[in-house]
């Protein structure tokens, strides 16, 4: 998320195509990165059993909120016509600042667990040696 918001203080600050291309690229990579962190989150809430269940909250939820922002702006563009700040904009900080608040009272459910952050791939030993499958993959 900080990347997004970097990226849209320097594009505010200085419009160019160049901040335009970098704003929309960062904000693809924090979609992502937030996309896949959530997805983690709701299946440490729901558990691994619900894994698929997990998946498509995180996915719907993106798309909504993606979808509903545009249709709200569009909507409040509308009826009151163009300006430099829409009354849609003030209601999205408000919400998202009182949504930020609330995610401190999010549940812990991170069970520590004694596993290496990084693991090196492993390869089956008894693979024939005329296997040439896994070949491009190395």
């Amino acid at each position: 998320m900080a990347l997004s918001v970097l990226a849209m203080v320097l594009l505010a600050l200085y419009l160019s195509w160049g901040n335009l291309v970098f704003a929309r690229l960062m904000l693809g990579v924090s979609t992502a990165l937030a996309t896949t962190a959530g997805t983690a989150y709701m299946t440490e809430i729901l558990g691994e059993k619900n894994a698929r269940r997990a998946a498509l909250f995180v996915i719907s939820a993106t798309s909504l909120g993606f979808g509903g922002g545009a249709l709200a702006t569009s909507i409040c563009l509308a009826i009151q016509g163009a300006t430099f700040v829409p009354v849609i904009f003030v209601t999205f900080i408000t919400i998202f600042s009182i949504l930020a608040l609330l995610a401190f009272t999010l549940p812990r459910v991170d069970e520590p667990k004694n596993v290496s952050l990084l693991r090196l791939p492993s390869f089956r030993s008894n693979l024939p040696s005329t296997d040439w499958g896994h070949g491009p993959g190395w």
